[in-house]
């Protein structure tokens, strides 16, 4: 069961999905969009996971097709908004 997000509407100017929208995501698309919301390239994502390049690929389309999200940058303020990322510290 993923927590509920630290603020249900909006990060920012961005929406943040609804629990029901992340429930659809499958274990390693969770683990995926961790590893996005702590900034790690998809070459980071391979070798962490130890999956093929297009595999991780896959996945992050994936993910976009399911939150209906087209940049990355927004799937990592989602991955911190529903605590699957560690908020960054204030600098």
């Amino acid at each position: 069961m993923l927590p509920a997000p630290r603020n249900p509407e909006t990060v920012g100017r961005l929406s943040v999905p609804s629990l029901s929208r992340m429930t659809t995501l499958t274990t390693r698309e969770r683990q995926v969009l961790a590893l996005l919301g702590v900034a790690y390239t998809d070459k980071d994502i391979q070798r962490t996971l130890g999956i093929s390049f297009s595999t991780t690929h896959a996945h992050v389309l994936a993910i976009k097709r399911k939150l209906r999200v087209r940049q990355r940058t927004h799937l990592a303020l989602i991955a911190v908004a529903h605590g699957l990322s560690p908020q960054p510290a204030p600098s």
